[in-house]
Formats: C-alpha cells, structure tokens, sequence
C-alpha cells in the first residue's frame, strides 16, 4: 500500500489504519510509528485522520462506512460554515475530501462538539441509525451465504462485509450497506424497496436478481442484473448536494444483462451490457436458421437476453439469413449477422445499435 499518496479521506477509508486507531497492538503501532517518522511531512494528515476516527468513536461507537461518509460530510459543512477564518475555510465536496489542513487539531475539536448535532439530526430522523447494526463479514475462504428476515437471499464474496439495521424488516426501505461483492437474490415486496448502498452508488429493487462489486480502492461499483428491474443511480448528484435529486438526475434503469458501472471521481452512472450475457431460454437458438427475416432473429436475441436491439427497418427489411446460431455466444451471434449483412453494431446504454455500412 502506497500510503505516501494518500489523503486525509483514503487514511479514513483505509482498515488497516482504523484498526490501529481503535484498537492498537504492537505490530500496528510498529508499523505506523516506524511510518511517520519515516514519512514526518505526512504528520498533519495522519493526525487530523486520528482525530476525525475518534471523535466519531466517541459519539456513537462504531459506525458503519455509509453514515460515517454522511456524517462527516454533514459536520465539515457546519464548520466550513461558520467559520471566518480563510486559512481555515474547507472545500467540502459530498465525497468529503479535504482541500486544506492547516489546523487538524482546531478541526478535530470542531468536530467532537459538532458531531453531537449531526448525531442527533440522524438519530432524530432515522429510525434505522437509532438502532444497533447487524453486520456480517465473509473471512473465510468460500462464500457466506445471509438469509434476510424478508426471504431475500445475499451471498457475500470473500471479504466482503454487509451492514442492516435489527429492524431491517420493519422499516419503511430494506436498507443494506456493502463493501466488497455480492449477489442479491431480492424477495418481492412493492411496498418496501430494497435498498443497497455500496461506495457511493445507490441500487434500489422491489425484487430481482443482482450482483453489486464495490472497490473502495479503485473507487468505483458495478451492478450487474440476473432478472428483474433495477434501478441504479449516484448518492449525489454531481451537480448537486441532493440525494431526491440525484435519483431524478443521474440514474439509470437497468433490465436483465445490463450492468452500470460507476465512478466516485466524477459520480456518473453508466449503462453497459455485461461481459457474457445469458440467454432466458436457449431453445429459440437450438435451430438453424434458414432463409429467416432478420427482423425475426432480432426479436428472437431480443426475447431471449432481455436487451434491445435497435436497427433501420426499413434497410434491414427485406434481409434474411441462413445460419446455426446455437453455439455461440450473443456477441457472436451478432458478429455472424452483421458479418453477412455487411453491417456492424455498438453497445450503447445498454442497447445494442446495428449500423448499415
């Protein structure tokens, strides 16, 4: 780990320096100590990171990534709000990340105090943070496999961690929180969404099948979707501070075999296909086709991976094939047709576009 490059945020975000903040042993205190006197221009982050992981300890115990993001983010607005002092004025964007350090301590102390009102904002107005947190982690080497009081199926892959309110089932959303990957086999229920956050991308069902991937380090998530309907989109929009408007602004709705891949450096969701779509039912490719309208076999890959293919009728019209398509994969398939139509095609949000040559 190459701790020279990071910030204040990456020292917060990172377990291993956590670890050592909260519960210190001696190879976590060798190392670290070893560290900054090795690193000492890397001393007022270090120290300002301390002190912003143990105001938060002192307030509410442990919390988990998503309401330490919100909290964080809510309180650095307060003082950079009521502060005079240029020196000490923060560029805090919804990502938190901190633009000027020249008084960690003077901050931190800020902190202790202002946590207590951002504490009881979301001790007031959030059922779920008022209670304790289940959590689970996938340590071992195999997968963990969580039955959710809603009949939902979740399996974590290793080193994975989810996070749920005791009242998961009880509240008005199923809310989860994850780090790390997993796949969600969502019970049915119109009138409680389920609700996953997961490194700063937001994925909301009713009942489906999907697979989230969240890499904290690399900063970005990936949903992709089994069945169902997916609705995916960023905690904040990137022009704005405001989650409802988020949702209106910068998502993006997802069906089986598409996937959005999201980035925390810009907060854009983008829809794709993914990588190896699977066919609902292999029987309509188990023929050859022979002398069959194009127009037909669009809607036969159509019905069958659940993506739209979006084509000029009137070209394509009078075109037809003759061809075995039943052992190759539906990016093949659309090689061998476009091949022989002399045509070709892009992926585009989740859509497959034929272009004519």
């Amino acid at each position: 780990m190459n701790y020279r490059e990071f910030s204040v945020e990456d020292f917060i975000w990172d377990e291993n320096f956590r670890q050592w903040v909260f519960s210190p042993d001696a190879d976590s205190d060798l190392f670290w100590k070893g560290w900054m006197t090795n690193n000492p221009d890397k001393l007022t982050d270090i120290n300002a990171a301390q002190q912003i992981l143990k105001s938060i300890r002192i307030k509410n115990g442990k919390l988990s990534d998503y309401e330490i993001g919100n909290t964080i983010t809510s309180v650095l607005n307060e003082i950079n709000a009521e502060t005079h002092h240029p020196e000490m004025k923060l560029q805090v964007k919804t990502t938190w990340k901190f633009q000027a350090y020249k008084h960690p301590l003077r901050i931190a102390a800020s902190l202790i105090v202002l946590l207590s009102i951002a504490g009881f904002y979301y001790f007031k107005y959030d059922p779920e943070i008022r209670e304790n947190m289940f959590e689970r982690t996938n340590s071992g080497p195999g997968l963990l496999h969580l039955n959710m009081d809603d009949g939902s199926k979740i399996v974590l892959e290793k080193g994975a961690k989810l996070s749920y309110s005791k009242s998961f089932n009880r509240l008005a959303n199923r809310k989860v929180y994850l780090t790390g990957e997993a796949f969600f086999d969502v019970a049915k229920d119109p009138l409680k969404p389920f609700v996953v956050y997961s490194n700063g991308l937001i994925t909301k069902v009713l009942g489906t099948k999907f697979r989230i991937r969240s890499n904290r380090s690399e900063r970005s998530s990936t949903v992709e979707v089994t069945s169902g309907v997916v609705a995916v989109y960023s905690l904040y929009d990137k022009d704005s501070e405001d989650e409802k408007n988020a949702e209106k602004l910068n998502s993006v709705i997802l069906t089986r075999n598409q996937r959005a891949n999201y980035s925390n450096e810009d907060r854009t969701v983008m829809a794709t296909i993914v990588e190896q779509p699977i066919a609902i039912n292999n029987k309509i490719f188990n023929y050859t086709f022979s002398d069959t309208p194009i127009r037909q076999i669009f809607e036969n890959i159509e019905d069958g991976y659940g993506i739209e293919i979006i084509y000029d009728e009137k070209v394509l019209a009078e075109r037809t094939l003759t061809a075995d398509l039943s052992q190759v994969s539906m990016y093949n398939k659309l090689s061998i047709i476009c091949k022989v139509l002399n045509t070709h095609y892009e992926l585009i949000d989740g859509k497959i576009i034929i272009y004519s040559n």
